[in-house]
């Protein structure tokens, strides 16, 4: 039920959600709130990464990936799937690309936010990571922003701060 509240109000008041998330964070860290805190400035403009998917067109910087929900979805389940323990010991996992056919085709399932089968052997291990690797190379902002770059060294330290048996809780 709590989950259900938490995506009406994104969807509703996506500003007021953000300050809340904002204020959990900072409350979470015994630090004080400040917006300013959170601002992201990019110190040099970013070039746009294809990784090992040098054959697929680059992202027009305007065109940057969006994480809509049912991106998140798809590539979750390509994260799952390079979690499973064969694929995790698989050789050259990131360096190695696989097919760029099937890179192309997955990244189209990933942006239609499809469900995808890895059962069925269409997509290797090298393939999904090399997406995975392509998708977050050409979001619009890094996932660990300049901002907030020191919250998450906070939040390391976190475990630390509160004792080894709550590792786990963190």
């Amino acid at each position: 039920a709590s989950l259900e509240m938490t995506r009406k109000m994104k969807r509703k008041d996506p500003e007021a959600y953000q300050r809340l998330v904002k204020r959990l964070f900072c409350n979470e860290l015994d630090d004080d709130f400040e917006e300013s805190d959170f601002i992201y400035e990019p110190e040099s403009s970013r070039k746009d990464s294809l990784g090992c998917l040098t054959g697929m067109k680059r992202v027009k910087s305007h065109e940057s990936l969006e994480i809509a929900e049912s991106r998140v979805s798809a590539l979750y389940q390509v994260i799952e799937y390079l979690g499973l323990g064969r694929n995790v010991t698989e050789e050259g996992i990131f360096r190695k690309s696989g097919s760029l056919k099937k890179q192309q085709d997955l990244m189209e399932r990933i942006d239609k936010g499809e469900e995808i089968s890895f059962e069925n052997g269409d997509f290797a291990t090298h393939e999904c990571a090399s997406v995975l690797k392509t998708f977050l190379g050409n979001l619009s902002e890094p996932l660990v922003t300049n901002s907030c770059y020191l919250a998450h060294l906070q939040v390391a330290l976190l475990s630390e701060k509160h004792g080894l048996d709550n590792k786990a809780a963190v």
